[in-house]
């Protein structure tokens, strides 16, 4: 996963928008990695829930919400560096 900075215009543009797309911020053999273990996860279908977040068209959403990190492949990610710079910007 690779580290990068935010732009000046990418943090205003979060702040008008409320959010910010970026891409390539994990590598695609990863998120390949990461399907093949969550399709093996029993647990996280147990715990996802659909989220239908827009209001005529658009694509349904499986999200888990779980408090804190664990030890597996899902909290390493989200304590990577390449997720946590780009947010630390963003503060």
């Amino acid at each position: 996963m690779s580290t990068q900075s935010l732009s000046e215009s990418q943090i205003a543009s979060f702040n008008q928008d409320g959010f910010l797309i970026i891409r390539d911020t994990v590598e695609r053999d990863l998120v390949e990695r990461l399907l093949e273990i969550a399709h093996a996860d029993p647990k996280l279908e147990d715990d996802s829930k659909f989220n239908q977040n827009y209001d005529e068209e658009g694509i349904d959403t499986r999200l888990v919400y779980r408090r804190g990190f664990s030890e597996d492949a899902y909290s390493a990610v989200g304590k990577s560096e390449s997720i946590v710079g780009p947010i630390r910007d963003l503060w």
